[in-house]
């Protein structure tokens, strides 16, 4: 005969996962590399590569594994996911925390691998530091696309157009007479140079160079945009209050949208409820939680 149910509290229950299973201490990738075999522990960085799911003989069991590559400060490292967490819902942009990883070394590389309390959550990634040359670089009145080499890898940024004039005038003191195509030609002058940029680590700071997260409002506008390829945000969130969609600075309803019909968006499939913002990703509006870390453009108004 059974007996009453007992009500744990949550405390109760959190102290009791923290006894069975600690927390692993937390590494930087760099410091993760260096790291002895076996070591258990707990990494941040962002997804650079996700290689196909495999299947491979463990024991004489077909076992599903799947490989991705984090960057993290220029430090990169393979991360291997075994069983259930190959199938995780993860895309390559993102900024994940990976805990309890496993220290590997084969042939003389280290790398991680997943256990069986592993657990993956996106996070917002930290400030991050690139010094390198600029190989190319594009302007627009809002903005200058560059293309940086840092340590044999080409990045692409998208600064805002004043942060950039600041720094020529502190060399050129008439540049912040010159027009756009001057101010352009100028710097393309000067290829290849060093340049140090600071990347702020949310994705979400358009507030910092007084503009906005871009707002697509015709098709010629989304079309520009999926040109460029990739996944970026858009200024659209969800107005939970009314269950609507609406631009976040102007804070008007969406008018044009693309939404991926074949993927019946917005679907609000997130478990925690929670994907209140919208991404375009590949040319098609998809609703996604508003902490992933994707690309984003900035945009003034008049």
């Amino acid at each position: 005969m059974a007996g009453p149910a007992v009500q744990v509290p949550e405390s109760l229950k959190e102290k009791a996962v923290t006894i069975i299973m600690p927390p692993s201490p937390t590494k930087t990738l760099k410091d993760a590399m260096s790291s002895p075999v076996r070591e258990i522990l707990t990494v941040q960085g962002q997804i650079i590569r996700d290689e196909a799911i495999k299947t491979v003989k463990v024991a004489q069991k077909d076992t599903k594994i799947r490989a991705l590559t984090l960057e993290e400060n220029g430090q990169t490292m393979e991360l291997t996911l075994w069983r259930e967490l190959s199938e995780q819902d993860l895309k390559i942009g993102q900024y994940i925390e990976v805990t309890h990883c496993l220290v590997s070394e084969w042939l003389r590389k280290k790398s991680l691998n997943s256990t069986r309390n592993t657990t993956i959550k996106a996070v917002q990634p930290k400030d991050m530091v690139v010094t390198g040359n600029v190989e190319a670089l594009s302007m627009t009145d809002t903005h200058c696309e560059m293309c940086v080499k840092e340590d044999d890898i080409y990045k692409d940024f998208i600064v805002d157009l004043d942060m950039v004039r600041a720094q020529v005038q502190r060399y050129v003191e008439e540049a912040g007479t010159f027009n756009l195509q001057q101010l352009e030609n100028m710097i393309v002058d000067k290829l290849l140079f060093p340049v140090k940029l600071v990347i702020n680590g949310t994705t979400k700071k358009c507030e910092s160079f007084k503009s906005y997260l871009l707002e697509i409002n015709s098709k010629a506008e989304q079309n520009w945009l999926k040109d460029k390829g990739g996944n970026w945000w858009t200024g659209a969130i969800k107005d939970r209050n009314k269950n609507i969609w609406v631009w976040d600075h102007s804070d008007s309803e969406l008018v044009f949208t693309n939404w991926d019909s074949k993927d019946s968006q917005p679907n609000g499939e997130s478990k925690d409820n929670d994907e209140n913002c919208v991404l375009s990703e590949l040319g098609f509006w998809h609703d996604y939680p508003c902490q992933d870390t994707f690309n984003m453009i900035c945009e003034r108004g008049e």
